[in-house]
């Protein structure tokens, strides 16, 4: 907008040699008297000099000549500059009233522009301050979501968070099924958003609304309530829906499904709401990773613990000393084996309940390897005694240690036999190949294995009778 300095306007005014100095009305009474005077003084003259004129002509002819000869006397000292000095004086009036429009003018469109810089600076501070807002809000919902490890709670806790934070009338995860065929609704915060969970709600992904756009895409997508996006609002369970966005969620550039959140309002998301709520749909994207990651490396972790379990159980009931059918006790400072096992009630119910019980003078603690309970130690104090918290706790973490040391001992002998046997394997595989010869190897391979099994008898065929016998019928 263009805008004119004060210094630039000037007021002109007629230059001062076109200007005629008004007389004073002192000067113009002296001048009028004076030219009467003269002017009547030469008209006497005058009838003295003519013939005398009849009495009533004289007193015309004299008027009539005082008027003409006075008259340019009153022209030129005060008709004339006084018809200039009042064009002079309506020109600078119209002048300073040309200059006061134009100052006007000037002070309103300045005062316009000001205001419109301050609405601007108004309108960006708003939106300074409401990214601010959501920025912070995206920080609390990251962390608020850090704490949960699994699925079936992590999702519907964002739904609600996010509708908290934002303000949002629903909000929805979908999440693509294995077959990434569809986009299935896993969870939302809405009644509406329940009641699709609750029917197993589903959308084609690449084909069906704004969500099944999104997730076939990988791309944003806002949708409006007029226009050709009107068709996305005849769902029942969400009529207030007005506005609605979508953004993906991807993990490594592959899209796991969709944040979909709506809003009441007419024309609620724009540009900057787009670009802020796909930082936080990475935010969620990352804890449903985190989640799953979570549940496979559980999974994964139990899978282990399970085979290891089952690997010590097996190795536990084979290589468990025949011997040691009974046990050892402690008497004084001696230890002697056991003659017999352990009876009574509180052993009993201590081994069948697999937990510790004990009687005002005895104390039955299971011995367990992985859950299943191998033994017991019994504990006896003299009468007149009670057992303390303290001493069942230390009994108890003994118990606990014995079972650990008895675990991997386990575990060390069922390595040790397992490398025993990959290592006579591999001695008598490297000898029966250093022959070429068919009868040289199963006469190595049966000398071998008598060896390796303690001199049991071993016998090696090809082709024996019984396979002749399948083979030819």
């Amino acid at each position: 907008m263009r805008t004119t300095n004060l210094s630039d306007i000037k007021t002109s005014s007629p230059p001062t040699n076109h200007r005629e100095r008004l007389i004073s009305p002192g000067w113009m009474g002296l001048i009028f008297a004076a030219s009467i005077f003269t002017v009547e003084l030469l008209i006497m003259i005058v009838f003295l000099i003519l013939p005398p004129l009849p009495p009533l002509i004289e007193p015309i002819v004299d008027s009539t000549s005082l008027i003409v000869l006075i008259a340019p006397v009153l022209y030129f000292f005060s008709y004339r500059p006084l018809t200039r000095a009042i064009a002079e004086r309506n020109e600078v009036i119209e002048e300073n009233l040309e200059l006061n429009r134009t100052l006007s003018r000037q002070v309103a469109e300045r005062t316009q522009e000001l205001t419109q810089r301050a609405n601007e600076m108004e309108r960006l501070s708003e939106v300074s301050a409401r990214r601010a807002g959501q920025f912070a809000a995206i920080g609390q919902i990251a962390r608020a979501i850090a704490s949960f490890e699994e699925l079936d709670t992590l999702l519907p806790r964002i739904t609600q968070l996010v509708s908290q934070q934002f303000g949002f009338y629903h909000v929805g995860i979908f999440l693509n099924d294995d077959s990434n065929q569809y986009a299935v609704l896993s969870a939302a915060n809405s009644e509406g958003g329940k009641h699709m969970l609750a029917r197993g709600h589903q959308l084609r992904v690449g084909a069906e609304g704004i969500v099944g756009y999104v997730t076939g895409t990988g791309r944003p997508r806002v949708a409006l309530d007029t226009g050709v996006d009107a068709v996305f609002f005849n769902n029942p369970d969400l009529p207030r829906t007005r506005s609605e966005m979508a953004l993906p969620l991807t993990i490594a550039g592959k899209v796991i499904g969709a944040l979909d959140v709506q809003s009441t309002e007419s024309n609620a998301f724009g540009q900057d709401d787009i670009e802020v709520l796909a930082t936080l749909a990475d935010q969620i994207s990352i804890a449903i990773q985190n989640a799953r990651s979570f549940v496979e490396t559980k999974r994964l972790l139990n899978e282990s613990r399970s085979i290891l379990g089952e690997y010590i159980t097996e190795s536990w009931k084979v290589f468990k000393p025949e011997s040691l059918t009974t046990g050892y006790k402690k008497v004084g400072i001696a230890i002697k084996p056991l003659q017999q096992s352990l009876d009574g009630e509180h052993i009993h119910e201590a081994v069948r309940e697999s937990k510790t019980v004990s009687t005002p003078t005895q104390l039955a603690i299971p011995i367990r390897l992985r859950g299943d309970v191998i033994g017991v130690m019994s504990l006896n104090i003299p009468e007149g005694r009670q057992w303390s918290a303290n001493e069942v706790s230390i009994a108890e973490a003994v118990a606990e240690r014995l079972s650990l040391a008895v675990e991997t001992a386990t575990l060390i002998k069922a390595t040790q036999h397992r490398a025993n046997i990959e290592r006579v394997t591999a001695d008598i595989t490297g000898r029966i190949s250093t022959s070429a010869n068919l009868e040289t190897i199963l006469q190595t391979a049966a000398q071998e294995l008598n060896r390796a099994l303690g001199g049991s008898d071993v016998l090696v065929q090809i082709e024996p009778v019984s396979l002749k016998l399948s083979t030819s019928g």
